[in-house]
């Protein structure tokens, strides 16, 4: 297809016109994971002693983000005992990593393991894992030595997730450069230190879920469907307060299936948002779509996939996420996601500076 140059030139002016949000968080059952009280314990487990520093140092650099409330302290109890919860380990494996017993990849970098209570969306502990027995790691110092993986690069992303972001883009030809260099792109290769300090989209996505100061939560009037393509469906949202900072999140309300978060979304105004949701292995007729700008206040629209009719329902702040979560109505916690985050195969994405 040939555009011509007043073609091109609208096109441009309508990309400005919009802002491009593609953050993702962790969700299940409608609720996003968080740390309630935005204070983290961490222990160091069979960590060398020259990686500990690093590690630390990924850690304040999300902490260190404007406009987030988000405390860490490191303790030192032992190692690994029978109690899990509150003890959040980061572990260096040099040996088993694939007799371990959620079975992660060769080829991941490092995992992240997550439990959270299934009624609130409250994360018990996270653990993440590095894969010393696959992978050479170092201190990186010139990314243009390509023996060794950096520890801190990749010890950000995996606290990216133990916060509760997910992957920015998982698509090995992502052309959007936001999402490409954010901290939370799903992969990794060696020599690569970029990753170290969060981006604009990384940051983003913290601020939704640990904010120093709550924006105003949004509201949902109207949703209508613009478009299906395959397993991806297009809504046009329309109602108050979205702005850089709003996800919106496809879900059944309990763990019959998994939350579909929209990865890409495009806000056009305060009152109005278009939002992509890959609804491959999610065939439920009925869903609601939820929109939050922060954890403590959701809103809940009910949406008939099938004929499109639904009915709004606001879900006043610090109510938990609104109903529990039926399936496990009697569940203190589940544990429900680990990511294989960082893939070994990925030296091809490296892009050299202009």
């Amino acid at each position: 297809m040939r555009f011509s140059f007043f073609t091109f030139v609208i096109l441009f002016l309508l990309a400005e016109a919009t802002e491009l949000r593609a953050f993702t968080v962790i969700s299940n059952a409608g609720r996003p994971a968080v740390w309630a009280d935005r204070s983290v314990t961490y222990e160091l487990y069979n960590i060398p002693n020259n990686f500990k520093d690093p590690i630390r140092d990924s850690f304040e650099a999300w902490r260190l983000i404007t406009g987030v409330d988000l405390s860490f302290t490191e303790v030192n109890l032992g190692g690994p005992s029978g109690a899990r919860q509150g003890r959040n380990f980061i572990r260096w494996v040099e040996s088993g990593w694939n007799q371990l017993s959620f079975r992660p990849p060769s080829n991941a970098l490092a995992v992240t393991l997550s439990s959270f209570n299934s009624v609130t969306g409250e994360i018990n502990y996270a653990d993440i894992y590095f894969n010393a027995q696959n992978f050479d790691w170092a201190v990186v110092e010139d990314e243009d030595d390509l023996s060794f993986i950096d520890v801190q690069n990749i010890s950000t992303h995996e606290v990216g997730h133990m916060l509760g972001l997910d992957h920015s883009s998982v698509s090995f030809f992502e052309s959007d450069p936001d999402l490409f260099e954010a901290t939370m792109f799903y992969a990794s290769g060696r020599g690569e230190t970029s990753r170290r300090e969060p981006k604009v989209d990384d940051e983003r996505g913290i601020r939704s879920l640990y904010p120093s100061s709550p924006t105003a939560a949004p509201t949902i009037e109207l949703v209508e469907q613009i478009e299906q393509i395959g397993d991806y469906a297009v809504y046009r949202i329309r109602g108050e307060n979205f702005n850089e900072l709003t996800s919106f999140v496809l879900s059944t309300l309990d763990y019959s299936y998994y939350d579909v978060v929209a990865r890409y979304r495009t806000i056009f105004s305060s009152t109005e948002a278009e939002v992509e949701f890959d609804l491959g292995g999610f065939d439920a007729t009925e869903a609601t779509i939820v929109a939050f700008n922060h954890p403590e206040s959701l809103f809940n629209y009910s949406l008939n996939l099938t004929t499109g009719q639904a009915t709004a329902n606001s879900v006043s702040p610090k109510s938990g996420g609104g109903c529990s979560a039926s399936s496990h109505a009697g569940a203190d916690s589940k544990t429900f996601f680990f990511f294989a985050s960082a893939l070994l195969a990925l030296m091809m994405l490296r892009r050299k500076k202009a």
